[in-house]
């Protein structure tokens, strides 16, 4: 329950505008480099780690974007709500939504990536053990 409220936390903060998407995010680049270094760690830390991807991606799928469960769940409320004043919502106002919805997912997912490459390139040109500074006398 800790971690989900954590991750719950995050996805509301990053909503706010208090966190960065890329700071909060990761996608299959850094996830590999988290399941890697976390495995070096151990089985019990790397079945950590996987089971709070899940989590996050569970968490995530509840959101109420379209082409995501929540956004399914929110599509059904409005069929709902709009059915008790006698009106329908048409199948191409549901494409519609359906279509920016999954550009709203393609956009983060690729937002996503290249932040990851960026952050992996970034990590790895710094040295480990950099020199140390020069100071005058």
């Amino acid at each position: 329950l800790f971690y989900a409220r954590l991750t719950v936390e995050a996805l509301i903060e990053v909503l706010r505008g208090q966190r960065t998407v890329r700071e909060t995010f990761a996608g299959p680049v850094r996830i590999a480099d988290l399941s890697g270094k976390a495995a070096e760690r151990g089985l019990s830390e790397l079945l950590v780690v996987m089971s709070l991807i899940s989590l996050s991606l569970g968490l995530f799928n509840l959101f109420p974007i379209p082409v995501l469960d929540g956004g399914l769940i929110l599509m059904l409320f409005v069929e709902w709500a709009m059915g008790l004043v006698g009106r329908e919502l048409t199948m191409s106002l549901r494409e519609k939504i359906q279509t920016v919805g999954l550009a709203l997912i393609l956009l983060l997912m690729g937002y996503v990536l290249y932040s990851d490459i960026a952050i992996t390139l970034s990590e790895r040109a710094r040295p480990e053990n950099p020199p140390p500074a020069h100071t005058k006398p």
